[in-house]
């Protein structure tokens, strides 16, 4: 499903809004990721996703992919 969003998003000049607790799909799929607090509403932080697109599958495995992931971690189960 998120390669068919993938390539929707490739063919389209349109912005996509996709909310998600997966961290996969968090960083996978978008240019920019905004986590929020707890407190809905309240931006934590604002992440743009270093890798290029159009992303492969192959950039699942990637050190920067890990990296991003285990960063991402942290910030959703912090208390901020």
């Amino acid at each position: 499903m998120q390669q068919h969003l993938v390539e929707i998003c490739q063919n389209m000049d349109v912005t996509v809004v996709f909310i998600t607790h997966d961290l996969d799909k968090a960083i996978y799929l978008p240019d920019r990721i905004l986590v929020l607090k707890r407190n809905p509403g309240e931006i934590q932080s604002l992440i743009d996703v270093p890798q290029s697109r159009p992303r492969l599958p192959e950039h699942l495995k990637s050190n920067a992919f890990y990296t991003l992931n285990h960063d991402l971690a942290v910030l959703t189960h912090s208390h901020g």
